[in-house]
């Protein structure tokens, strides 16, 4: 649960570390040089050319047949149509509710379950009428779970036609989580009409939360008042178990005004959480005054994975 809530209290952006995993191969690229066929492949090929010349001759054959003689036939059916796969229909609004529920009935342990990802994928296939179920939730949901779930939702399927309801649940909605989830989901979808209830958020909600949410969303978009009010959060002292997040936000927007702050962060940090995300920042904003800092951590570093993502982040950057 500590995990669940940590991804949507906050603007986080983990998958710089997910991102880590390099796929590595071995051995030569030389292709072989090419060998003498052995008597057995040698009468192998002797056979293969008859067959060949067999299947011509039964080809000729059926060309010359009159149409209907080459048709195959069946008695009851006539010519026999090659079958087609048939597509099943999207479930019913009904259907949607139904499994919704019962992944509201697992509370927050259902958000971003292997449940929670299959029904976004079905809401998602069934187009608008799919989507007007979590409309429903969001809005008039008894329990909430039930709102927090519809936000979840709607951010995961990452329709912009979400965004009226998203923005009336963070405009008046009296749950914080149900607001820090809708916050969050706006600042994901991130289209320009996100804007404007992101900078209510930011500007008015009550909850730290929600304005984390809502300035993330908004330097995403190149706000960059927003931005610097990330960077306050981040620095502020009363949340330290939350910068880790707020600094996965800020490297996830990577905005070249932060790059001093990650550069810092490489220099001086050995938590190997920090660095990777702050090398990851710096690889996506090519920021070429890091390049020194970046090489002295493949000397100072004891971390494999830091050494890795830091050369990685050399090579991409380097002109």
């Amino acid at each position: 649960m500590t995990r669940t809530l940590f991804a949507a209290i906050l603007a986080g952006a983990a998958c710089f570390v997910a991102a880590l995993l390099i796929a590595k191969g071995g051995g030569s690229n030389r292709p072989p040089g090419p060998s003498l066929p052995s008597t057995r492949e040698r009468g192998l090929e002797k056979e293969l050319e008859r067959l060949r010349a067999r299947i011509a001759e039964l080809e000729h054959e059926r060309a010359s047949l009159p149409q209907d003689a080459a048709t195959p036939k069946n008695d009851n059916l006539g010519s026999v149509a090659p079958e087609r796969p048939e597509e099943a229909d999207p479930p019913a609004a009904s259907e949607l509710a139904g499994a919704f529920q019962d992944l509201s009935k697992k509370g927050l342990s259902g958000y971003q379950s292997k449940g929670f990802h299959e029904l976004a994928d079905q809401i998602a296939a069934a187009g608008a009428e799919g989507l007007t179920v979590l409309y429903g939730a969001l809005a008039k949901g008894e329990t909430s779970t039930d709102r927090f779930l519809a936000a979840a939702l709607l951010e995961e399927i990452g329709d912009p036609a979400a965004i009226p309801a998203l923005s009336e649940a963070l405009r008046g909605d009296a749950d914080d989580l149900v607001r820090r989830m809708s916050s969050h989901a706006l600042a994901v979808i991130g289209t320009a009409a996100a804007a404007d209830p992101l900078r209510l958020g930011m500007e008015q909600d009550r909850d730290w939360g929600v304005r984390v949410n809502s300035a993330y969303g908004l330097a995403k978009q190149g706000d960059e008042r927003a931005l610097r009010s990330m960077m306050a959060y981040y620095e502020d002292p009363s949340i330290p178990e939350y910068r880790l997040a707020i600094l996965g936000g800020l490297a996830d927007v990577a905005a070249s005004s932060s790059a001093p702050l990650f550069r810092k962060i490489v220099r001086e940090s050995r938590d190997m959480s920090y660095l990777l995300v702050s090398i990851g920042a710096l690889e996506k904003m090519k920021d070429v005054a890091s390049l020194t800092d970046l090489q002295a951590l493949l000397v100072s570093s004891t971390t494999q994975n830091v050494k890795e993502a830091a050369q990685k982040a050399i090579d991409a950057i380097r002109p």
